[in-house]
């Protein structure tokens, strides 16, 4: 009755449409995906260019057909609507309508992809030119603050080779190891990948130092290329340039030392700059974000958050675009100026929790160290100082540990004997370091009365 009322009332081309899309319909409520196939093939012959109206088609396609080969037709209608955004190069929202569309076509041809709990998996392969009795392991870990986890791993082969496929539970930064030392950085994310290592042969003694690895990968592995080397080059620097400082006879010990930390100052300080260069021309790649969470200096805030937010209209399903906007989010939260960030950890008795909140009122100084921290460790003895001069007027101390062995904790707090507050941070402080976004230690703030 509705066709028939809008029959009544329109031109022959919009009663030509109604009927074509009551065609559609009826073939899809009969499941006969073979018929409504058809149907749209023959209305795109016949000059329809609705790129939206197309989409749907293969949004239905998705959800309700099962056979392969009417899916793949499907997919190819929304192959060429993908392509028709590159006719629209200056418009600003083609880039994310596109993958859009893409996404849609890769779903109807691998239909294991509709499952929210499906993990991509990625065959990780190469060659290790010098093998190492006992020792020939290719092992894949994931960092996550100052600890690494080994998530995947396999035997090199006799010949050299070795492979392996690896399920990405979670898209983002990965390192390669070999042999137990040397290693590359990747993005594992729907890319498979090979990367080829020297290996250390049966040599006596092994020399780890900073190598750059090649990753032979698709697009987002092009972005960790051009990071390693970046990395790279800015270790060999720092290597070679202080060498010919050192032979200068004329100048005094101390004037060398001096002009070697001004020129690794130098060295170190221009990588950013080199990485911006980067982050701009691999803007549109998910794993740029690799990059921006290098430039972690306010005067590239903006580019950064621009960057993020395209990545979010180009990946809206990203699990590694989403977690990186919850780090910007919370950096401007935890950044200098605002309230300090409430959590609550336990004393070393266990009787209580404390938190910064407990402090209001006073001028806080909160440390975050841990045991097995050299660094953290050499630091307490001006801590005591401070405290000693200031710990009577008005300020106080309190140190969060982010140690993973709570003995390990207690025995440095006996051996420390740091007379003010301690408490430790759960799971390694993997929430007070996604809190305060920091990523090393030792690590102290200034708070004042009102937190």
């Amino acid at each position: 009755d509705r066709y028939t009322s809008q029959l009544m009332k329109t031109d022959l081309k919009q009663r030509e449409q109604i009927i074509d899309e009551a065609r559609m319909y009826y073939a899809m409520k009969t499941n006969n995906w073979q018929e409504y196939i058809r149907l749209g093939n023959e209305r795109i012959k016949k000059g329809l260019n609705d790129d939206f109206m197309i989409y749907n088609w293969g949004l239905k396609v998705n959800v309700l057909c099962k056979d392969m080969v009417l899916r793949e037709e499907a997919a190819k209608w929304l192959d060429v609507i993908a392509a028709n955004c590159d006719k629209k190069p200056n418009d600003k929202d083609m880039a994310a309508l596109k993958n859009t569309f893409l996404g849609v076509a890769d779903k109807l041809r691998h239909p294991e992809k509709n499952d929210k709990n499906y993990r991509p998996t990625i065959n990780i392969s190469g060659k290790v030119a010098a093998l190492r009795e006992g020792e020939d392991m290719i092992r894949v870990i994931k960092k996550e603050g100052f600890f690494k986890e080994v998530v995947d791993s396999c035997a090199i082969k006799s010949d050299g080779t070795y492979e392996l496929k690896m399920r990405v539970a979670t898209p983002g930064v990965y390192i390669l190891e070999c042999q137990g030392g040397q290693r590359v950085e990747f993005w594992a994310g729907t890319e498979d990948l090979s990367v080829d290592f020297p290996g250390f042969g049966n040599a006596k003694f092994k020399v780890v130092r900073p190598s750059y690895y090649p990753i032979c990968g698709g697009k987002d592995n092009e972005v960790m290329n051009a990071l390693n080397w970046e990395v790279f080059q800015m270790y060999e620097m720092l290597t070679k340039v202080p060498v010919p400082i050192r032979e200068y006879i004329s100048l005094a010990d101390s004037v060398k030392r001096q002009l070697a930390v001004e020129v690794a100052d130098i060295v170190s300080g221009d990588l950013p700059n080199r990485l911006q260069y980067w982050a701009e021309l691999y803007a549109d790649r998910e794993a740029v974000i690799a990059i921006l969470k290098a430039l972690e200096k306010n005067e590239y805030a903006e580019m950064v958050k621009k960057i993020a937010a395209n990545l979010s209209k180009l990946y809206p399903t990203s699990t590694a675009v989403k977690e990186f906007q919850e780090v910007l989010t919370q950096k401007e939260l935890s950044g200098q100026g605002q309230v300090a960030p409430e959590f609550a950890c336990p004393t070393p008795d266990g009787k209580k929790n404390m938190g910064p909140q407990d402090f209001r009122g006073k001028i806080l100084v909160m440390d975050f160290w841990a045991s097995w921290c050299g660094p953290c460790r050499a630091e307490i003895p001006h801590l005591k100082e401070a405290y000693a001069k200031y710990g009577d007027k008005g300020v106080a101390f309190f140190s969060v540990s982010i140690d993973k062995s709570d003995a390990a904790w207690k025995k440095a707090l006996g051996e420390e004997n740091m007379p003010w507050e301690q408490v430790c941070a759960p799971q390694a402080g993997k929430d007070v370091m996604r809190l305060y976004q920091f990523s090393g230690i030792p690590y102290v703030l200034v708070l004042d009365k009102e937190g």
